[in-house]
């Protein structure tokens, strides 16, 4: 059994054995002489402890035990219900886990700790919405909680797409910590988000006064500038960033990115390349890749870096779409394209390009009649597609029923 990020953020702290400390980075749990704060006189407090040093140790199979031991000594341990609960999550029990958080939180009513800790748990699960009432009412309990404020900024930003929400949040963490380069990196983000390109560069100009060598800054102010029409001020914050960070890959790509808004293809694919071994586990690399080929009219390499971004994200059906299209363009493996692009309608059957691409598909086969009907289907989505329009009117006039005859 491995234990994911999220659990090794979950654990030890202040006042509880197990609030939350920032889950983006590795955390190690705590020091190794540390014992619980209310441990005197409690019977669970060496299973509690035996537990943390286990989960310290990945080992869930023994912290389960002791956390278990822990709370048959003592019901009413949040500490170990907290320790279940994250044993449960990464034990692939979803629903139990929450139970032994929901029970934690009833136990320890208005703890932002314990409050936070849910919060955490339900972004890890794909519940966002129920995680920002935790973080409200962890943030309720304790207003001055500048990590609380963060977390769910970076929540509305990131999943609620509520970005109005997380630059009240960021001003007031800002007024907390105001030579703070990191919080103004993600106010500037937030910026981004709501559309208000302007605020968001004079915020990470300030944050590069601050720290003028963050490779991560200078990231965000290139994509401010590129989003700006600044294509080659973004291309020279990019190349900043990646002096500072060889093996920058969000920046590699980038400049992949900004290359070919400069016309400047065949550099673009050669960051896509070099951003590959950067990320060797993401698609994304490989999926501009192959659109860059593309546009060079290469199609047998295009269609090979489309493939290895399928290989690495099997779900991805923008990918499957992209390659589909190339298929049906060259008129090649046309039952494989039809096969993947059928797959990405049963995911989202309402989707206009991908309803387009059937017909493409079905009119490299030479089905004109599945065509025209997969055509149709996707102007009837959007009506005023003229790409959609084009492909329908190729096809030419509709065949005419002949007459019955008298």
């Amino acid at each position: 059994m491995q234990l994911s990020r999220f659990c090794l953020a979950l654990l030890v702290g202040s006042g509880l054995a197990f609030p939350l400390v920032p889950a983006t980075a590795d955390v190690v749990l705590g020091n190794s002489s540390s014992t619980l704060a209310e441990g005197a006189g409690r019977p669970d407090s060496e299973a509690i402890n035996r537990g943390r040093v286990a989960l310290r140790n990945r080992n869930l199979e023994q912290a389960e035990k002791y956390f278990s031991e822990a709370y048959r000594q003592n019901p009413a341990s949040v500490e170990a219900m907290l320790g279940l609960a994250v044993i449960s999550h990464s034990q692939g029990k979803a629903k139990l886990a929450r139970d032994w958080m929901a029970s934690a939180v009833a136990m320890a009513p208005g703890q932002p700790a314990v409050l936070q800790a849910q919060a955490r748990l339900l972004v890890e699960q794909g519940l966002p919405a129920s995680a920002e009432e935790s973080y409200r009412a962890a943030i309720a309990a304790n207003p001055d909680g500048l990590q609380l404020k963060l977390d769910l900024a970076s929540l509305y930003t990131d999943t609620l797409r509520k970005p109005a929400q997380a630059v009240s949040l960021l001003r007031d963490a800002l007024r907390q910590k105001p030579d703070s380069a990191d919080i103004l990196h993600q106010l500037a983000l937030a910026y981004m988000g709501d559309g208000r390109l302007d605020e968001a560069a004079r915020t990470l100009d300030d944050a590069l006064r601050r720290d003028p060598a963050e490779p991560r800054i200078l990231h965000a102010r290139g994509l401010v500038a590129q989003r700006q029409g600044q294509a080659e001020r973004a291309l020279e914050y990019f190349d900043k960033a990646l002096a500072v960070k060889k093996d920058f890959s969000g920046a590699m790509i980038s400049r992949g990115d900004v290359l070919q808004l400069l016309g400047r293809t065949e550099a673009a694919v050669d960051a896509y390349r070099k951003a590959i071994p950067m990320a060797p586990g993401s698609a994304l690399p490989h999926a501009l890749l192959g659109q860059a080929l593309n546009r060079l009219k290469r199609p047998a390499e295009a269609e090979k870096a489309y493939r290895e971004a399928l290989r690495l994200e099997p779900d991805n059906f923008r990918v499957a779409n992209n390659l589909a299209v190339l298929l049906a363009a060259q008129k090649t493996g046309l039952d494989d394209a039809l096969a993947m692009i059928r797959r990405a309608l049963e995911r989202e059957p309402n989707r206009a390009t991908y309803l387009d691409t059937l017909g493409l598909v079905h009119q490299a086969r030479g089905d004109k009649a599945a065509a025209r009907q997969a055509f149709e289907r996707a102007l009837a989505l959007e009506s005023g597609n003229s790409e959609f329009r084009l492909h329908l009117a190729q096809l030419g006039n509709a065949p005419v029923p002949a007459s019955a005859p008298p």
